[in-house]
């Protein structure tokens, strides 16, 4: 690939950079892709479950120190900002729960539903009597 040209300032002009050779991440990630499998979409769903309820137990603390320890302030403007910050770590724990929780979830029933297709895909053999 040639050098691309540069102005005066040395930064490179992007109308001369050739990106022909260039592939794209998602052109050579597909291909190297495995289907999801049972084992993978419960061990996916139980990483979730356990940071889920890592993440709840966190909120769970972080709420309860936060009314354990009331703010001290006489300027309206401190205590609005102070009650502001702890809506949002207390908001931004619990939507880690949230994340991670319906991601267990989903990747749990995502197995079952595999499950559910290599059952139906296979119907048992009636030679076995």
């Amino acid at each position: 690939m040639a050098k691309p040209k540069t102005d005066v300032s040395g930064i490179p002009q992007l109308s001369t950079i050739d990106l022909s050779n260039e592939t794209s991440p998602s052109q050579s990630d597909e291909s190297s892709l495995s289907p999801p499998t049972v084992v993978k979409c419960w061990t996916g769903s139980l990483m979730g479950a356990v940071i889920a309820y890592g993440c709840y137990q966190m909120t769970v603390a972080i709420a309860t120190t936060y009314a354990a320890k009331p703010l001290l302030s006489h300027s309206v403007t401190t205590l609005n900002i102070a009650v502001a910050v702890r809506t949002l770590v207390v908001g931004i724990c619990a939507l880690g729960t949230g994340v991670f929780g319906l991601s267990a979830l989903g990747l749990f029933a995502l197995g079952i539903q595999i499950l559910w297709r290599r059952a139906s895909s296979h119907p048992p053999s009636l030679s076995g009597r």
